[in-house]
């Protein structure tokens, strides 16, 4: 769009053209992405660009402006050029929480702008990973809320998948604060699930939809009112990455409040101990029957089951089919895996139009990107397995890969299905791989032999994660291998974790023994690993990974370190610590 606009500068013919075309004026982004990887990009304005559109373009079609998009350098010069009588939605665009409140607190303009305009709002926020950063963030949506007396639908840093960033609401804020009696539709990201229940308190009396991702669903504070109902509410989406343990009694209690929902969608991870699957009856008694109004319900709920003080018989994925056809419901997708004889895993799923949902799925990047082809099924917490199904594996390369290979980005793969994975179709935006549960001689193997691996490695992959199975004893000079056969072929290599990808699981590298001049990159960033001695520690500190800014570790034993190691290191080294 700002090529565009910068095109047209001193070209008044095509300028009236463009004028005259709703789309392009009504809509106006002022924003260039740069996609730099996946988890990096970059949001910006060329200021020669900026300022030739804002001295011959803005002036004359800025009466006809509705919506408005801005990152944060350029947003002052764009909202106090001229005024924009006709717009009423803004999106600012990865804006530093600390900027943003400040623009809100003393610019006159924005203030105006957002109070007596703005019905439609999105907010960005690029740094609300730190404390001090969801504190912020915290205070900026309660000051939006204060602001913006015509606001109807606001997108608090729910935007974009990669960064849904999350919010304590309830923890840091004042409930006289939080509050709203013009919004109706609200998607958030927050961090527990107290939040979500403080936002269906009654304070956003208006609220017709919440769209909510909740990082983690446990246990509120009491003093939460949570027994009223919420008939206002019609649609409701629920979604969480961790598995909870509150599905029974926090989840099922909110869902019951909404007696006039009509649109449901529950995208849960659930634990349940000495218990059953989650069905169709389940579904129906305890959730569906108290919503007369719903007309689509959405969800995918992966069950785990632990029985461990109870002997219950599970259902089969036949079962689970029956009990959504004895309910009348449509189709649905199950998958059933007992694993052992106290813990089971399900994933059920709607699927209402089996080729109309995949032609959507398709379409949708964001949901096809982050493409995991194992299953990890648990005997216990120490013995693990991941797998896929030989059949799952055929029809997914044979039917799904054609389709979505051009858009994955993230690719999970266990050692007996990478080749046919990796072979099945080209990936060109792939830049994130995981490689899980493989064994050491395998991997090593791939790593050296399978041309396509590594021309992927060599050319496209910036993220690289590397978990081994259970090794023999002399596994480690086969991982260090590995490490240093990573390093030489990745030459975008920005992040690595090198076997700790699960806690359970701790495999220790000793490196030390390795030549420096292996062990080296010009480009890694971030490096997660665990090592056996602190002289591990102090070797990866040598100078050999210039670029090196983030460093975790995992040290079995710390004792003095051994001689060859540059001594000024290691004081430098050891004074962080003090």
């Amino acid at each position: 769009m700002v090529d565009v606009l910068y095109s047209l500068v001193d070209a008044n013919e095509r300028f009236n053209h463009l004028i005259r075309d709703s789309l392009y004026i009504h809509n106006l982004n002022m924003v260039n992405m740069t996609i730099k990887s996946y988890y990096d990009r970059i949001f910006s304005i060329d200021k020669h660009v900026l300022d030739r559109i804002c001295k011959k373009i803005l002036p004359r079609m800025y009466h006809q402006v509705n919506e408005l998009i801005v990152e944060q350098y350029s947003m002052k010069r764009i909202l106090h050029t001229v005024n924009y009588p006709q717009l009423y939605s803004l999106s600012l665009i990865n804006f530093q929480a600390k900027r943003l409140l400040k623009y809100l607190t003393d610019d006159s303009i924005l203030r105006e702008v957002l109070t007596e305009q703005i019905t439609n709002l999105k907010i960005d926020i690029q740094d609300a990973q730190s404390t001090k950063g969801r504190i912020i963030g915290s205070d900026i949506f309660v000051l939006i809320l204060s602001l913006c007396k015509r606001l109807t639908n606001l997108n608090f840093c729910h935007m974009y998948h990669y960064r849904r960033l999350p919010f304590c609401i309830f923890n840091y804020v004042r409930s006289t604060h939080c509050m709203s009696s013009t919004l109706t539709n609200l998607k958030i990201c927050v961090i527990n699930f107290g939040d979500c229940l403080y936002l269906l308190d009654g304070r956003l009396d208006c609220l017709s939809t919440l769209i909510i991702h909740v990082n983690r669903i446990y246990c509120p504070s009491s003093i939460i009112q949570k027994t009223e109902k919420l008939p206002k509410l019609k649609c409701f989406s629920l979604s969480s990455v961790e598995y909870t343990r509150r599905y029974d009694d926090e989840i099922i209690p909110l869902l019951r409040r909404m007696i006039n929902l009509e649109e449901l969608t529950l995208l849960l991870p659930v634990l349940r101990f000495d218990s059953t699957y989650i069905d169709g009856i389940h579904l129906h008694d305890q959730i569906l029957i108290y919503m007369p109004q719903l007309n689509k319900f959405t969800f995918s709920i992966n069950t785990l089951v632990v029985n461990m003080n109870a002997k219950i018989d599970l259902p089969s994925h036949e079962d689970i089919q029956r009990s959504f056809i004895e309910k009348k419901y449509g189709q649905v997708g199950s998958y059933v895996d007992n694993v052992s004889t106290k813990i089971e895993v399900d994933v059920l799923y709607s699927l209402v139009d089996v080729n109309q949902r995949f032609d959507r799925l398709v379409l949708d990047p964001l949901t096809i990107r982050n493409l995991s082809m194992t299953i990890r099924t648990f005997e216990s917490l120490y013995d693990q397995t991941f797998s896929i199904d030989d059949k799952i594996l055929s029809r997914i390369c044979d039917k799904i890969l054609c389709r979505i290979y051009d858009q994955t980005n993230t690719l999970t793969v266990e050692q007996y299905s990478v080749k046919r994975i990796l072979h099945a179709a080209n990936y060109p935006q792939l830049y994130s791989l995981s490689f899980i549960n493989f064994e050491e001689e395998i991997l090593n193997q791939y790593l050296t032999d399978d041309s396509i691996l590594r021309d992927l490695l060599s050319k496209q992959i910036t993220h690289l994660n590397i978990d081994i199975k259970n090794a023999h004893r002399e596994w480690f000079k086969i991982t260090s291998k590995i490490f240093v056969l990573i390093l030489s072929l990745c030459k975008k290599l920005i992040d690595l974790n090198l076997c700790d990808l699960f806690f359970e699981q701790k495999h220790w590298n000793r490196i030390s023994r390795l030549t420096e001049t292996s062990l080296t990159s010009s480009t890694l960033t971030k490096l997660k690993i665990n090592l056996r001695t602190f002289t591990e520690c102090l070797f990866l500190l040598n100078g050999n990974f210039e670029c090196l800014t983030t460093l975790i570790l995992h040290v079995e034993m710390i004792y003095h370190p051994i001689r060859h190691i540059d001594n000024a290191v290691c004081i430098r080294f050891r004074s962080s610590f003090l």
